[in-house]
């Protein structure tokens, strides 16, 4: 039975029959009990104590726990902040590195395009120069011999009114005859180099026409045609 103090204030005692004073054992016996009570409140103040204490204990364990974790989840969260940072940061470095690559890749790629055209025009305009120069010199061989055909028939227009002029003065027939037979032998080989010459001259017509279609051909090719070959 727990006694609390508004019941000790109200504690009242038994007086004696005789005298003046509390009833002794009465007296005593509530002592006794308010002893054995204090004994318990100050048992239990102690296992509350103790309990207290062990529950501050598990307080300050769990507030170092709480803290830890916080500790830990605040650097997560830096950790996490700054990967995502540096991650951000490295694909934009790896995006800026693969556009100057393809900047490069491009400039590079229109710079052997243009030198690849600035041979090809080079060459095709040699080409034309070369065919060009080709057709002059076989003109100039044609007129060449353009003008030895007529000096040589000239010559020999003078050679055979020289030789007729001779025939007409000899007066003996056998040599007329012969000479006849000379002129006859002249007028053979005049023939002959004659069609040498006309052959020669068609062999060289045939060749500037051949060297005009190849140049027709050569410029109606595409620019890279002419590259090729």
């Amino acid at each position: 039975m727990k006694i609390s103090p508004v019941e000790i204030k109200q504690k009242t005692f038994k007086k004696k029959s005789f005298g003046s004073g509390y009833d002794i054992d009465e007296v005593s016996g509530f002592l006794v009990f308010l002893a054995q009570e204090w004994d318990k409140i100050t048992d239990e103040n102690r296992e509350y104590k103790i309990k207290v204490e062990f529950l501050e204990k598990e307080i300050a364990k769990l507030k170092e726990v709480e803290t830890s974790l916080f500790k830990t989840l605040k650097t997560a969260e830096d950790t996490s902040a700054n990967m995502v940072e540096q991650a951000r940061r490295n694909a934009e470095l790896k995006m800026r590195d693969a556009q100057m690559k393809s900047d490069a890749i491009m400039n590079d790629s229109r710079n052997q395009a243009k030198n690849i055209v600035q041979k090809a025009h080079l060459k095709a305009q040699q080409i034309l120069k070369d065919v060009v120069d080709e057709i002059k010199e076989k003109e100039r061989e044609y007129h060449l011999l353009d003008n030895y055909r007529d000096s040589l028939l000239v010559n020999i227009k003078t050679f055979i009114k020289e030789m007729l002029e001779k025939v007409e003065k000899i007066e003996d027939k056998n040599a007329r005859d012969m000479i006849a037979n000379k002129v006859q032998e002249a007028k053979g080989l005049v023939h002959d180099k004659a069609e040498a010459i006309i052959q020669e001259e068609n062999n060289s017509t045939v060749l500037i026409n051949s060297s005009e279609e190849n140049n027709t051909s050569n410029n109606n090719n595409s620019f890279f045609d002419t590259l090729e070959n």
